[in-house]
């Protein structure tokens, strides 16, 4: 198997393994596999395991980051022949982030033997090359998304298409229903399992807090949605609670 994750320095461990917050799980419990890290802080720690392959940014200087952007505009010109459109698609940050950890990720596929390639999916366009791209190495690796958290209200990233999984683990039913009736995806292609990133040992108890949200781009617009809560409760069921940061954001 290979794995592909999201990580940081939190998650690495003093005797060289990792685990994985998504699957809750440390890297030396599942064997004949590697992982691969996406460090999203871009730590590497001194010693880890052999098992294990770290991708992070390394530091540089200015003016070779410019000289990084200045080089891959005009390969995006020539390779584009100055379509605008797909200049812009391909000179964003998703695009060249996707172009260059999927090069890293097919290059480990392609020198070895992978029965699985699973991801702790989030429909990322890196996600869905890796995915694409991998069919055209070997059409016999079974490609496996793990959807590691709750849809948003307007989960339109999660639209079924090109770079897909050939399965989506995710939890709930009614998380089913709604990918295949609104984002097009076959049921058979999408598998129900207990959650491995949450379970009664590590989830706190929630009630008697309300929650802000992940990220505050407008105070005023949680104000007044807090004054229409309150105005419109009938039965004051919120009158007690405590106020707090969003779970993640105390990490």
């Amino acid at each position: 198997n290979l794995i592909i994750t999201n990580v940081s320095k939190k998650d690495f461990r003093k005797d060289g393994s990792c685990f994985d917050p998504w699957f809750q799980t440390n890297s030396r419990k599942v064997t004949n596999t590697l992982w691969f890290l996406n460090c999203i802080d871009n730590y590497i720690p001194k010693k880890f395991d052999k098992n294990i392959i770290i991708f992070a940014r390394k530091k540089t200087l200015y003016r070779h980051n410019f000289i990084f952007l200045i080089n891959n505009f005009f390969k995006t010109l020539i390779k584009f022949q100055f379509s605008l459109k797909n200049i812009m698609h391909e000179f964003s940050v998703h695009s060249q982030f996707s172009n260059i950890i999927s090069e890293k990720i097919l290059s480990e596929i392609s020198n070895g033997k992978f029965k699985n390639v699973i991801n702790s999916y989030e429909a990322q366009p890196f996600q869905n090359t890796v995915f694409k791209k991998i069919k055209k190495i070997n059409r016999n690796i079974r490609t496996v998304g793990f959807f590691h958290t709750a849809l948003s209200p307007m989960a339109t990233s999660l639209i079924y298409r090109s770079g897909a999984p050939d399965n989506l683990l995710i939890s709930g039913k009614y998380s089913k229903e709604y990918l295949s009736k609104h984002l097009d995806w076959p049921k058979k292609k999408i598998k129900i399992i207990p959650s491995f990133r949450y379970n009664i040992k590590n989830v706190s108890n929630m009630s008697g807090y309300i929650y802000l949200p992940y990220d505050l781009p407008s105070a005023d617009i949680i104000i007044k949605s807090l004054q229409n809560l309150l105005t419109n409760n009938k039965y004051k069921i919120i009158s007690n609670l405590i106020v707090k940061n969003h779970p993640l954001k105390d990490v």
